[in-house]
């Protein structure tokens, strides 16, 4: 009786999936027709939400076939909504890459392993944006408004202590709301597992990065989550030579536990496969200074390369300046974001 009961629900599950699988690909079908961009986006984002809770061993054609058709239009659209400054821009950038397949970049070799980083780096933006959604679906992103703020980058708002040691949300700086979408987007980078393996094996040669590994209910990672961003913001966007990466441990336990061994919350850990023997010295320095209860929790001591990350801000004022940000504005806003106490832990 049990088996059959537990067979009828999931038949039922499953028709009601390929149901709402056919409303979403028809009415994702008629957004594209009528080519208007905030319908296509809204109808698009329900069709990737019924995907994501598609039943093991069942698809949709109609709704593959509709998200396929819907992909190059919207995009499309965003396109011809950007300023004609913009536009050009991107028409330049599109031209450049093309003339480098051309030209067949010289590939990095790392760990036995044949790497192309302006593939690499196209996978890293694409993937940003779906790790992100993905670790918004989670059922403790849904339970209320302070928890889906902070399900992935980039930051929504900025955190300001008060003298209290209580906290307020406001705008963030003119820097930051001023910026073109792919520079707030690429700020800090949502990642997976396979994204951590090739930032890793090809893109830490000559940039130190900095992963940070968080659950966004955690009242401590709401607390960083707005200064971690703005410290991605700048690095990302002034040619320093450190880059921040972050994973929902919620969603991404492939990476957290599995590949990492992280308990507790938020954590940091550091990949630089270069030769600079300050950098693995700096590195080197933060695992050996961590705090001594690192080695002592009740799940016995977490791996040596794991630190908490509040101590990612004075770590960062102590690298060696080439790897700052050399623009004076630039390398001013982030000593001052470094040097600013932090927001005590948001209450639950």
């Amino acid at each position: 009786q049990e088996e059959l009961g537990r067979r009828k629900k999931e038949k039922k599950a499953a028709g009601k999936w390929v149901k709402d699988a056919g409303k979403a690909a028809a009415a994702l079908q008629e957004a594209t027709g009528g080519r208007d961009l905030e319908a296509l986006k809204k109808a698009k984002k329900k069709a990737d939400a019924v995907m994501l809770q598609r039943p093991a061993g069942l698809t949709s054609e109609e709704l593959v076939a509709a998200l396929a058709a819907a992909g190059p239009v919207l995009e499309t659209l965003e396109e011809e909504a950007l300023p004609q400054a913009v536009r050009w821009q991107k028409a330049s950038q599109r031209y450049i890459e093309d003339v480098c397949k051309v030209q067949a970049p010289t590939p990095v070799v790392a760990q036995a392993k044949t790497c192309y980083p302006s593939e690499i780096w196209k996978g890293l933006l694409e993937d940003t944006q779906t790790n992100g959604e993905l670790a918004c679906e989670h059922p403790k992103a849904k339970e209320g408004e302070q928890a889906e703020h902070f399900c992935r980058y980039p930051a929504k708002f900025d955190l300001v202590a008060s003298d209290d040691g209580s906290h307020r949300m406001a705008d963030f700086p003119e820097w930051v709301t001023h910026s073109m979408p792919n520079e707030i987007h690429s700020a800090v980078l949502n990642i997976n597992l396979q994204n951590y393996r090739d930032i890793r094996d090809c893109l830490a040669e000559d940039t130190l990065w900095v992963i940070e590994l968080y659950v966004h209910w955690c009242p401590h990672c709401q607390a960083l989550f707005a200064t971690m961003f703005k410290l991605g913001h700048i690095l990302a966007n002034s040619g320093a030579k450190v880059r921040f990466a972050a994973a929902n441990c919620a969603v991404m336990g492939e990476l957290c536990n599995e590949e990492l061994g992280a308990v507790g919350h938020p954590l940091v850990t550091f990949v630089y496969t270069g030769s600079d023997l300050r950098i693995k010295s700096w590195i080197q320095g933060a695992y050996d200074n961590r705090p001594k209860e690192m080695e002592n929790t009740p799940h016995g001591a977490l791996p040596k390369y794991l630190v908490p990350a509040e101590m990612a801000k004075d770590l960062l004022l102590r690298l060696p300046p080439e790897y700052l940000p050399q623009d004076t504005q630039q390398a001013d806003r982030l000593r001052e974001i470094l040097r600013k106490p932090g927001v005590s832990a948001v209450a639950a």
